[in-house]
């Protein structure tokens, strides 16, 4: 998602037209696969990933994406807020067409597998950085591949994508994605593992110093966690919030998605804006009569498999919206703009002196996929 024009077209005081080489787009996450049907292993089998984008070819230095966890219960026993995924995304850069991919070793998704990694063999085998996991997709975009040591994604020591996770992967009981900018020169410093940003499970205690939330949304995976906490903007969830010690920011849009749409596993944009109208989730299947294949590994809109009807998903507050029927491909777009959406040219921007102050013109183009 694009910034709204009241927070994207701002003056930059103090710059000049020939700092403007150095200004990108403010990243936006675009897909966030994180339970893939079946519930295969996903740590062998390499199914989950996750997208953004950004301004062509634009460094993703000093950016975050954090998973916090969601969940909690009636004796407010658990923590929520606790953050159970980092991905370092500092080396990282999107591609010619604005998009990057964060996949699991050995992803089988044919745009990836397909391609070659950019360095044949790291410099040190046992140690792959970023840029030698590095594979240049047919749609331009850039995919950051584990190929250390670890499966899934890694963690640590064992992931060449920077990440670090209480697992491998991604849980599939969903969480609130953050994208934060840490902004080092203000004292901010890197995310750790299972620090908790909210200690009394009621809400942020406040930002750590230097961080700024830049996107965010959350899902929650199955109907029967009502009490759950969520820290982002939008929020996807089968069932309603039960009451205390659940609930969620103050001004986040609160979807239930219930009943046409029990199990979330899927949440990608539609949208350029802010709001939930522009976020997409749901359920995907691999049963063959939605026409998936293993060779193509086109995860579609479930529903009802014997009449192919009855899609389970959901746009904004439309449930089972038109251009989403049973079976509609969705993972076939990975390393690109998603299904209908209509998202602004990557790096179609300019900037312009006035008055001695930088500002950013809308020089957006628009295209729908």
């Amino acid at each position: 998602m694009m910034p709204s024009v009241s927070k994207l077209y701002l003056a930059l005081v103090g710059l000049s037209v020939a700092s403007s080489t150095a200004f990108g787009v403010q990243p936006r996450i675009s897909e966030i696969y994180f339970n893939p049907p079946g519930n295969p292993d996903v740590t062998s089998t390499g199914l989950e990933y996750i997208e953004l984008y950004a301004g062509i070819n634009q460094s993703l230095d000093n950016y975050y994406l954090i998973a916090l966890e969601n969940e909690n219960d009636e004796f407010n026993s658990q923590n929520p807020g606790q953050i159970e995924n980092i991905f370092d995304l500092t080396g990282m850069s999107t591609g010619s067409n604005g998009y990057m991919v964060l996949a699991m070793k050995n992803s089988p998704y044919p745009q990836l597998s397909s391609v070659a990694f950019s360095v044949a063999v790291p410099v040190i085998p046992a140690q792959p950085t970023p840029a030698e996991s590095l594979k240049v997709l047919a749609s331009g975009a850039h995919a950051y591949v584990n190929r250390d040591s670890g499966n899934g994604f890694g963690s640590g020591i064992t992931s060449s994508i920077g990440h670090t996770g209480q697992s491998a992967e991604l849980e599939g009981s969903g969480a609130s994605y953050l994208l934060i900018h840490v902004d080092t020169m203000a004292g901010g410093v890197a995310p750790v593992l299972n620090d908790d940003l909210d200690l009394d499970n009621d809400g942020f205690d406040g930002l750590p110093t230097g961080w700024s939330i830049v996107d965010s949304i959350a899902v929650l995976g199955e109907a029967g966690e009502g009490y759950a906490r969520f820290y982002a903007d939008v929020v996807f969830a089968p069932g309603a919030i039960a009451g205390p010690p659940g609930g969620i920011e103050p001004g986040a849009t609160y979807v239930n998605t219930t009943p046409t749409l029990n199990e979330i596993e899927y949440v990608g944009r539609v949208g350029p804006n802010d709001g939930a109208s522009n976020w997409m989730v749901t359920n995907l299947t691999n049963d063959s009569r939605s026409g998936y294949t293993n060779a193509l590994r086109n995860y579609a809109v479930s529903g009802d498999h014997a009449n192919e009807s009855n899609p389970e998903v959901w746009v904004g507050n439309v449930s089972q919206p038109a251009g989403f029927p049973y079976g509609t491909d969705i993972t076939v777009t990975l390393g690109g703009p998603n299904v209908n959406f209509v998202v602004p040219e990557p790096g179609s921007f300019a900037l312009a002196s006035i008055g001695g102050a930088a500002v950013l013109l809308g020089l957006w183009r628009r295209r729908a996929v």
